[in-house]
């Protein structure tokens, strides 16, 4: 019985993703933090690497894996949210605001979830 469960965990790791990123979704009923964004960004972009294959044709437009351009822009924001925290500089509004957009708590579950399905 424990190694099924084990065996469960390991083989659906990208669930453990998930649990972060429902910490990030708590504090972002109050405000979208920088920590919140890196946490969302990178948990969405680990889910899917041992995926980057087979996730390629998702949302292809004129041959541009858009699926894929959202991941690595996603790594972009989450840069920047990693180095304004430790820099302690505070982002721009529009930041914060493109990133409750794009890179919420709700897309990195879902992108998380998806992940344990393929």
């Amino acid at each position: 019985m424990p190694s099924t469960i084990v065996g469960l965990l390991v083989n659906n790791y990208q669930l453990f993703l998930i649990l972060p990123i429902l910490l990030a979704f708590k504090a972002e009923s109050q405000y979208v933090s920088r920590v919140s964004t890196v946490t969302n960004t990178i948990g969405m972009f680990v889910a899917m690497a041992p995926h980057w294959d087979a996730t390629r044709p998702w949302l292809m437009v004129s041959g541009i894996p858009i699926f894929h351009v959202y991941l690595v822009i996603g790594l972009a924001f989450g840069a920047v949210a990693f180095l304004s925290y430790v820099l302690d500089v505070s982002a721009s509004s529009e930041f914060y605001w493109a990133t409750w957009l794009f890179f919420n708590s709700a897309i990195g579950i879902v992108v998380c979830f998806v992940a344990t399905l393929l």
